[in-house]
Parts: C-alpha cells; sequence; structure tokens
C-alpha cells in the first residue's frame, strides 16, 4: 500500500489572483488552485486540498493537501515540469511533507472540518446536461434521476441536500471511516 503524505505549502494570494485573471481562470480560487497544482506536481498528485488563508486580509496563505507521493517525488517533478509561474504562486522552497499514519487505533473518534465540492461525472445526458464527462452538482444529478419530471427547486424535502452531500463524502472514504455526524454549514 502507498503510503499517504499531508503537504503544507505557502501560497501567495495576491500571485494567485494575478494568474487567474492572466490565465483566463475566472474568480473560483479553488478551481484556480486545482489548476496550479496540476500544472506543478501532476494531474491528481495533490487531491483533496484545502486553502487556510490568513488573518485580517493577509497576502499569504497555507494551503493543506494530500498525496500518495513522496517529498523527493513532488520536488523531482516540480523540477522537471512545473512552469516558472509555479513559484510565483506557491512558496515551492517551503514545502513541507509528513507522511501519514498506515493505521489508526480502531475506535478512535476524530473531528474535523472539510471544505468540498460534492460533484459526480455524467455517464450519460441526463435533464439540461448532455455533455459525458461533464461534472455536476452531486445533489443536482441525484434530483434529475430520481425525480424526472420535476424541476430540481420542486424536489423540495423528497432530497436533503445535506444528506446527499454526506453519502457522496462517505463514498469518497471507502469504508476507511466510520462517519457519525455530517453537518453542512455553508452552500456557496
Amino acid at each position: 500500500m502507498t503510503a499517504l503524505h499531508m503537504i503544507s505549502l505557502p501560497v501567495d494570494l495576491r500571485e494567485l489572483r494575478r494568474l487567474m485573471a492572466v490565465n483566463g481562470l475566472g474568480s473560483d480560487e479553488g478551481r484556480a488552485l486545482h489548476h496550479f497544482l496540476c500544472e506543478a506536481f501532476g494531474k491528481g498528485a495533490v487531491q483533496p486540498f484545502r486553502l487556510m488563508p490568513g488573518r485580517n486580509g493577509a497576502r499569504k496563505a497555507t494551503l493543506y493537501g494530500y498525496t500518495g507521493q513522496t517529498e523527493a517525488e513532488l520536488r523531482s517533478t516540480l523540477a522537471e515540469t512545473a512552469p516558472p509561474e509555479s513559484g510565483q504562486v506557491f512558496d515551492l522552497g517551503h514545502l513541507a511533507v509528513k507522511t501519514m499514519p498506515e493505521s489508526w487505533s480502531v475506535g478512535r473518534s476524530l473531528a474535523f472540518d472539510v471544505r468540498v465540492r460534492p460533484v459526480r461525472r455524467l455517464h450519460a445526458p441526463v435533464g439540461n446536461f448532455n455533455r459525458k464527462g461533464a461534472e455536476v452538482d452531486a445533489w443536482l444529478l441525484e434530483a434529475l434521476h430520481r425525480f424526472p419530471d420535476h424541476s430540481p427547486e420542486n424536489v423540495g424535502e423528497r432530497l436533503r441536500r445535506d444528506e446527499v452531500y454526506a453519502r457522496w463524502f462517505a463514498e469518497r472514504l471507502h469504508g476507511a471511516a466510520k462517519i457519525e455526524t455530517v453537518r453542512m454549514t455553508r452552500l456557496e
């Protein structure tokens, strides 16, 4: 089994936003970070990740993410293929990598928060979505499948968004943990 590693990487928010504009990436920082991480470390190398901004409008933030690659492998990819702009967004000299435990104590309770974008890929056209492979909100896709004769806005309490997202999240854990409680705090 490949060891899981957590990375910590400082992010220059001003440079991130400048390069978002230059590269036509819109205003979605998560999407832009995904783009720049793929360019720097390879597609899917750092997933999932979370940006933890500094306080009071700070210029710097810290990105935390998970990877199956070692620090040496990450640095090798950076040296061989990363575009120079990666060094403007990420402070690559301060990349920190920690190997995560291979096993956890059974019955141990852990609390954490996570920001996710629960999406599913289309395998066949549904509703107004007809592009195979497109990413669609998990709740919307389930609403379209379960209630094809209703618009999603009229599904109401018959399909609770928080329950759909909790199932989506549990699937991604692949049985590695038992989820006791999931609480959705914000929808953006």
